[in-house]
């Protein structure tokens, strides 16, 4: 029998400089094996330097762990087109390098430095 879903938000926020990527939001999963996680970023950036630029995202992925390790289920999708000022910003979620941490990540355009807000809300199903 399954389980009633769980939603959970977790909420982040960095500054980047010129092309650097830097992580925004990122979610620990906690959970036993056997959990699909839903994943749905809102992300909103604001150049603070010499510019005025903004731009709003929202991405979605889906991962699921069995056993000590997190997949991504098919691939990360832009859940609509990137509302924004300059095109050179990018928004991804992604897993960490290790594998057990689902990240929001954010790169700025070159010689640009960009506040970044984001939050991650998660949904849950345990089998």
């Amino acid at each position: 029998m399954v389980s009633n879903p769980i939603v959970e938000q977790v909420g982040g926020s960095i500054t980047t400089t010129s092309t650097t990527t830097g992580t925004c939001v990122t979610f620990i999963p906690a959970a036993p094996e056997d959990v699909t996680y839903h994943c749905i970023a809102s992300v909103a950036g604001f150049r603070t330097d010499t510019g005025d630029d903004a731009g709003g995202y929202l991405v979605a992925a889906t991962y699921k762990k069995t056993g000590s390790g997190i997949a991504q289920v098919g691939s990360t999708e832009d859940c609509h087109t990137p509302i924004e000022d300059d095109a050179d910003w990018v928004v991804i979620m992604d897993l960490d390098p290790g594998g057990t941490d689902i990240r929001v990540q954010v790169t700025g355009g070159s010689g640009q430095t960009v506040d970044w807000g984001g939050v991650l809300t998660i949904t849950i199903t345990r089998a």
